[in-house]
């Protein structure tokens, strides 16, 4: 099974790779790896995308690791799934990213991983920046605490908006120009009792606003252009949600399962001004919770004919 954001596609690569797998100096192994990514819409047979893209992996002696990445998009992106009418396209403008990953040695009791990155698409001013903190403690081989947070901002965005159309059925879609603030954090937590029995915790709280600054309409070349177009179309959403797991293996493929879910989720076009002010939003909403009982239990049928196969030898017998 898998999920695919978008159909009607054909994906290529060419991809040239350096590895070293002996250690040296203060390195235990590296890779490094050149992409050439190119893509086209299956039907018609249309541009869409192409990527080049150098990233580097090195693992250090200590166990320390950093992850570097470049990417340019030379020719920038056409998007035929933006303006949500098919048969017209968005055209992105020339990009490049950057990306730096440093992770701690994985084998000791705390662990952090550290994530930035940031984007570029100097043609419409469109900036975005990525930061991720994922620090991880393991008091024992039982009990394990994971705190996953990033914040990320998008700076002069351009996206869908609204679509109308005229008495002769004829689209206008509308794009905006928005900045878009994004805070995620996770609680992890899981206790192992023995072999069969085990307790997880996860708690996250997901905080977007998105705050639009003008509106244009999507020419048929894909380019936009100013608009007169204004309605309130800001978005500031919070989601907090709490699951606690309780699995018993009390036989061989078979288990029991307890679950907690608590649920919390608002949507307004009123922006928070800050996070703690999106904390108060959120537990100022009306929750939902629920409580399920699972009981899985194997039944082996080679055990099952030779337990009715043992009866039927007696009954015959008899």
């Amino acid at each position: 099974m898998g999920f695919l954001t978008n159909n009607n596609e054909d994906f290529n690569y060419v991809s040239l790779a350096y590895n070293t797998f002996d250690p040296f100096w203060k390195i235990n192994r590296t890779q490094t790896y050149l992409y050439t990514f190119y893509s086209t819409l299956n039907t018609p047979n249309k541009f869409m995308d192409l990527r080049f893209e150098l990233n580097h992996y090195t693992q250090f002696t200590t166990f320390w690791a950093i992850y570097l990445e470049g990417g340019l998009h030379p020719l920038g992106s056409h998007d035929f799934y933006e303006p949500r009418v098919w048969g017209y396209v968005y055209k992105r403008p020339l990009s490049y990213d950057f990306t730096w990953n440093v992770a701690t040695d994985l084998r000791k009791p705390f662990r952090i991983y550290t994530s930035i990155s940031v984007t570029n698409h100097p043609g419409n001013k469109n900036f975005s920046y990525d930061i991720g903190l994922v620090p991880r403690i393991r008091f024992s081989d039982r009990f394990t605490i994971t705190v996953n947070s990033s914040y990320t901002k998008d700076l002069n965005d351009n996206g869908w908006v609204d679509t109308r159309y005229d008495s002769l059925n004829n689209p206008t879609i509308y794009f905006g120009r928005r900045d878009i603030s994004t805070i995620n954090n996770i609680l992890s937590a899981s206790y192992i009792f023995n072999t069969k029995i085990s307790l997880s915790l996860r708690v996250r709280h997901y905080w977007s606003k998105v705050n639009y600054l003008d509106y244009y309409s999507l020419n048929s070349d894909g380019d936009l252009k100013p608009n007169n177009y204004w309605q309130d179309h800001n978005i500031n959403f919070n989601a907090f949600s709490t699951d606690l797991q309780f699995i018993w293996y009390f036989a061989p493929g078979s288990e029991l399962s307890v679950v907690w879910k608590n649920y919390i989720m608002t949507m307004g076009d009123k922006l928070d001004k800050d996070y703690i002010a999106a904390i108060q939003t959120t537990f100022n909403a009306p929750q939902t919770n629920s409580f399920s009982v699972r009981i899985l239990y194997y039944l082996d049928y080679l055990f099952i004919r030779k337990v009715f196969s043992k009866k039927q030898s007696r009954q015959n017998k008899l």
